[in-house]
């Protein structure tokens, strides 16, 4: 079945060739990104193996050793710099074929790089508010999770977490005030003991929600939690890396 459905892709991109999302250009891939402009995208080469930090050595850095979050791994496809900021803004405004080519980047790397054992067994999305959801019109990181899950052949798993309080935006605030924010934020509801868990999202900022989440999970019956995402920040003046 996986095959013939590469044949069937293969087959439509050669009928109507794709269109690249930075260039316009078509690709004759298939895959709305051309070659150029993929190689272009800030990839994420370089970075901590626990929080995906963008580094300029690969190993641990230096927060992670002295407050590691609760989460084991995280992967991220690319650096959250230019272009990639906006072809993500532009995901979260509606913009969704964005999200499918950023996600099967994402899914392809990942795949490609990760050790068997590093496979989880479940894909959760991070969950948005209620507000959040009403104003966007759909979950971009259950959008992720559709993608990968399609590439790695692991189910999504979109209701068993919740997030059961409203938190305002986290983007100004320091480390401390979103750990207080999100202190209780998520509910975990179903059977989730002994499962490996990727947790899925766009964009990890600090590692603050998937930290938090990480935790609930784990004090639900989850053995392990990845972290799997379209892009990792690097660190600004200021802002505490798990914030």
């Amino acid at each position: 079945m996986a095959i013939m459905s590469g044949l069937i892709s293969a087959f439509s991109f050669n009928l109507f060739p794709g269109t690249c999302i930075l260039c316009n250009a078509l690709t004759q891939r298939p895959i709305d990104l051309c070659e150029p402009c993929q190689r272009d995208l800030p990839h994420a080469r370089s970075a901590c193996d626990i929080c995906a930090l963008p580094l300029p050595y690969v190993g641990t850095c230096g927060r992670c050793l002295a407050q590691p979050p609760y989460f084991q791994r995280a992967f991220a496809a690319f650096i959250y710099e230019s272009p990639v900021d906006r072809l993500v803004n532009e995901f979260k405004s509606g913009r969704r074929l964005v999200g499918k080519v950023l996600s099967d980047i994402l899914a392809a790397e990942f795949a490609t790089t990760s050790k068997r054992e590093d496979i989880p067994d479940l894909l959760i999305p991070v969950p948005l508010t209620r507000s959040r959801i009403h104003q966007r019109g759909f979950n971009q990181a259950l959008d992720i999770a559709v993608h990968v899950s399609d590439r790695i052949k692991v189910p999504v798993a979109q209701d068993i977490c919740h997030r059961i309080k409203e938190t305002p935006q986290q983007k100004t605030l320091g480390a401390a005030s979103r750990k207080r924010i999100l202190r209780g934020a998520f509910e975990i509801r179903g059977d989730i003991q002994g499962r490996s868990i990727g947790l899925v999202d766009d964009v990890v900022t600090t590692g603050a929600s998937a930290s938090e989440i990480a935790r609930t999970l784990l004090m639900s019956g989850a053995e392990s939690i990845s972290v799997l995402a379209l892009a990792r920040t690097p660190v600004h003046s200021g802002v505490s890396q798990h914030a």
